[in-house]
């Protein structure tokens, strides 16, 4: 809450701190699922400071926990990264719960609204029966 309320002028953040926000969300949420929820990082140091809109990677995080099984029998994989095209891709594989959350897609749309203003660029979202991947353009740092 804090970050939010401090960086509320902001539009955007480094990748390095919207990481560490992000693993504080990470800390709270595995409290809840334990050793069912996986979240592998890689992410290169020449990105850190490259920018992206504040709590992207928190949005993608609830995202796939919304719309994906977690459980002993089904544990989630999340794998965050950067690529070489300066992008930092957020992958999840795909277990659809049996009863589907509601949805009308405003956490994605949202962010794809906010690349559009920032740079006129767009996120990549791809999905399998295997997995689900959105990319994000890392915008350079001014």
């Amino acid at each position: 809450m804090r970050y939010t309320l401090q960086n509320n002028e902001s539009k955007t953040q480094s990748l390095k701190d919207e990481l560490f926000v992000n693993n504080s969300y990470l800390f709270l949420v595995k409290i809840r699922f334990e050793n069912n929820l996986h979240v592998i990082q890689k992410t290169a140091s020449e990105f850190e400071y490259y920018r992206l809109p504040a709590l992207a990677v928190q949005t993608l995080i609830e995202n796939a926990i919304k719309h994906n099984e977690i459980s002993k029998r089904k544990p989630l994989t999340v794998r965050i990264e950067t690529t070489n095209n300066s992008s930092l891709k957020v992958t999840n594989n795909m277990q659809e719960r049996s009863t589907p959350e509601q949805s009308n897609g405003t956490g994605l749309s949202n962010l794809s609204r906010q690349y559009k203003f920032l740079s006129g660029k767009d996120i990549s979202i791809s999905k399998t029966e295997l997995e689900f991947c959105v990319e994000l353009p890392l915008l350079k740092p001014e």
